[in-house]
């Protein structure tokens, strides 16, 4: 019996040493919850984090902040994101280049791709499409490859800011065909389409998700998408891979965006999260509502699996960037 006693104490002491750790994971979240995007409205992080924004608010009962902080390719938003409360109240939406590119291209971005963050969710993701200004006098891939041939020296790309995959894709097909040309980069998709109206740029990579209001108005052209198939959102559009002859024919540039925390956040916060988002995908509603963006719906992952895919990307990414030389600061 007073074995028994004893073992009914000890039990009752750890379960009342246990209570407050219970109560702290039933009670996050505690306050707003901030998505922070790592660039300016409109880019494709921005409306995957736009199209979470209610779904989240509804699942935690807390208001949910869309926070856009652009600059220096997304690493101002990456480091604010490292530095922040590891409490699972602060989380970065992203295109996989601050975290996959960057690495390998700056010296020093102010953070640590593998150690500052937790994988939590993949959500979307999408190819790029190549597009043209309406007076550039091409009309499909062969016939701009032959226009880039002859005016190398004159042609300019614009991208989203350096770094992005819209600024290292444009590097890595203009490589592949021995060209070098002239990069252009903009704060932004808004600044970098008012010049490609404006013929200010001739091309540039941009992702389906930024570019598709202008594509169904006809304010600028399709040339080719660097997904390996065809997009079911431009069937009539070619792949490069189909279209770009042997120099171009492994070339694809497919982008992904997910949810990430600071390293340190409670897991039981990163598996909330992450849960929700797998309910948000496995949603008709949800997945619509990304398909009318241009945005694919992935099939939900693990954040360990999510882990592992953010990995190799930033495995092929940087060996990419360095065998073609591709660096900045």
């Amino acid at each position: 019996m007073n074995m028994h006693r004893r073992f009914l104490g000890a039990l009752a002491t750890t379960l009342l040493a246990a209570l407050p750790l219970l109560a702290n994971a039933q009670a996050w979240p505690t306050k707003p919850i901030t998505l922070v995007i790592p660039f300016p409205p409109g880019n494709t992080a921005d409306l995957v984090a736009r199209a979470l924004q209610e779904p989240l608010r509804r699942a935690f009962g807390q208001p949910v902040v869309v926070e856009n902080r652009p600059g220096a390719g997304g690493n101002l938003a990456l480091q604010a994101v490292a530095r922040s409360d590891k409490d699972g109240h602060t989380l970065l939406v992203t295109t996989g280049s601050p975290l996959v590119i960057n690495p390998a291209l700056y010296k020093n971005p102010g953070f640590d791709a593998e150690r500052d963050f937790v994988p939590v969710a993949i959500v979307g993701s999408i190819p790029m499409v190549l597009i043209a200004r309406n007076d550039l006098p091409v009309q499909t891939l062969a016939e701009l490859l032959a226009y880039l041939r002859a005016n190398e020296s004159k042609v300019t790309f614009a991208s989203v800011g350096q770094g992005t995959f819209t600024h290292l894709g444009m590097e890595l097909f203009s490589r592949s065909l021995g060209l070098n040309l002239t990069h252009v980069p903009y704060k932004g998709a808004s600044a970098a389409h008012t010049d490609l109206i404006g013929g200010r740029v001739d091309i540039m990579f941009d992702s389906l998700a930024s570019s598709n209001v202008l594509l169904k108005a006809g304010r600028v052209k399709p040339i080719a998408v660097t997904a390996p198939r065809r997009s079911p959102f431009l069937m009539d559009v070619p792949t490069v891979i189909e279209a770009g002859g042997t120099d171009l024919r492994t070339f694809e540039v497919t982008v992904w965006t997910g949810v990430f925390a600071p390293a340190g956040t409670p897991p039981e916060a990163v598996r909330r999260i992450n849960d929700e988002i797998g309910n948000q995908l496995r949603s008709g509603e949800f997945r619509a509502q990304l398909a009318a963006q241009f945005i694919r719906a992935d099939e939900p992952l693990t954040p360990s699996s999510f882990a592992v895919r953010v990995k190799a990307d930033r495995e092929r990414w940087t060996a990419l960037a360095r065998s073609n030389n591709v660096a900045l600061q």
